[in-house]
């Protein structure tokens, strides 16, 4: 890289290293090219589930340099399995924004990642009434796993939504027999 030429394979075969800051490095080099880098999607597709945080904070910043239609719905699964910190927190979030064009026509039909929190988290990114049937549809029906789910998805509709959404989550409230100070 610093003659200003990436070798992939190189690159490609530190991302199986044992060390995650060689696995983070890897990465980071791969971003600096990775609109011209035939490989950058599949290289950074297979690290987004990587179990070092830094890891998947650089292959989630390489999905944004990409014009893949992929890139949040693969960048969403770094939400996975790991305690997201603030930095991949923020760069995921950042991603769900930049390429809102790429997936907002998508939830017109249903979900389309791979599960409720994802979805969650990305409309909650853009903060807009997106998805909210699908996303009501599911908490009503109690698909949400926690109760910290559910408190996020409350907050949200509560933000965005119509009076009939809010009509629909304080029923909710009311039926899962939720203290005063929670409705």
């Amino acid at each position: 890289q610093s003659m200003n030429r990436l070798d992939v394979d190189t690159a490609a075969a530190l991302l199986k290293s044992g060390n995650p800051k060689a696995r983070a490095g890897a990465l980071r080099a791969i971003y600096y090219t990775a609109a011209e880098n035939e490989r950058a999607l599949e290289l950074a597709s297979s690290a987004v589930r990587d179990p070092h945080p830094q890891v998947r904070l650089w292959a989630v910043s390489v999905l944004a340099q990409l014009d893949s239609p992929d890139t949040v719905k693969l960048a969403l699964q770094a939400l996975e399995g790991i305690e997201v910190d603030e930095f991949l927190d923020f760069a995921i979030w950042s991603i769900c924004r930049e390429h809102e064009a790429r997936w907002i026509e998508l939830t017109k039909t249903g979900n389309p990642f791979e599960n409720l929190n994802q979805l969650v988290f990305a409309v909650r990114a853009l903060n807009k009434p997106i998805a909210i049937p699908t996303i009501r549809e599911a908490l009503v029906a109690g698909e949400f796993e926690s109760i910290e789910s559910v408190e996020k998805v409350a907050d949200w509709i509560a933000k965005v939504g119509s009076p009939a959404d809010l009509d629909v989550l304080v029923n909710y409230a009311l039926e899962q027999k939720a203290s005063p100070m929670k409705q």
